[in-house]
């Protein structure tokens, strides 16, 4: 049900609502044309780009989210969205910074 209604809104051109509705079913293909036609649509709105950005980041994609991080950041004129998306690449860095410490620990024993 979820996919059909991904379908619904993606053709009224309802991209933030398909996108949830993908979520539902983990349609990866299909919420990635989303943010596509969606950027198409309005390439110059750092709302999609952070909401894309933090997708990227739920999936694990760090190095997209943050280039989509630093997008938004560029195009938004709020200092709240700037502070906001230099703080999700400053987690994003620490965290993977985390990672390879772990890593080089369990490497190490």
């Amino acid at each position: 049900m979820p996919e059909k209604l991904g379908k619904l809104y993606f053709s009224k051109k309802q991209y933030a609502k398909a996108i949830e509705a993908y979520k539902v079913v983990n349609n990866e293909y299909s919420i990635k044309a989303c943010f596509k036609a969606w950027l198409t649509q309005d390439d110059e709105n750092p709302d999609i780009m952070l909401k894309q950005a933090e997708y990227l980041e739920s999936t694990g994609l760090f190095e997209s989210a943050k280039k989509s991080y630093l997008h938004a950041f560029s195009l938004s004129k709020d200092g709240a969205v700037k502070d906001m998306a230099l703080a999700k690449i400053g987690n994003i860095m620490t965290n993977a910074a985390a990672l390879g410490q772990n890593f080089l620990e369990r490497a190490r024993s």
